[in-house]
């Protein structure tokens, strides 16, 4: 099921990215995999893209559509890892064991 159209997903992806590139031009966190490529996955870029599309979402939406919209985008990613779907960080919150 799709939520949001592909158009307002493609922008809303561009106003994050654009976020991400003006933070780590102030702070200098990284944006490269472990290669040396210019990457905003699984990195200190990605992280911050995270925080960033919660807060934005949290702000506009609310925090259960938010939540709702940060899981799916965890479980339709394909190549995330198997942590990162399927609710697992949650389990792992509230048995409070992560890390």
């Amino acid at each position: 099921m799709k939520i949001i159209e592909e158009s307002a997903r493609k922008r809303f992806n561009e106003i994050v990215l654009g976020a991400t590139r003006k933070e780590q031009e102030k702070y200098g966190f990284n944006m490269t995999d472990k290669d040396g490529n210019y990457s905003t996955w699984n990195n200190e870029a990605d992280a911050f893209k995270h925080a960033y599309l919660s807060w934005l979402l949290s702000w506009y939406q609310g925090d259960k559509k938010s939540k709702e919209l940060g899981d799916m985008h965890e479980d339709e990613t394909p190549n995330a890892p198997a942590y990162e779907r399927n609710g697992f960080m949650e389990q792992c919150y509230r048995a409070g064991n992560c890390l």
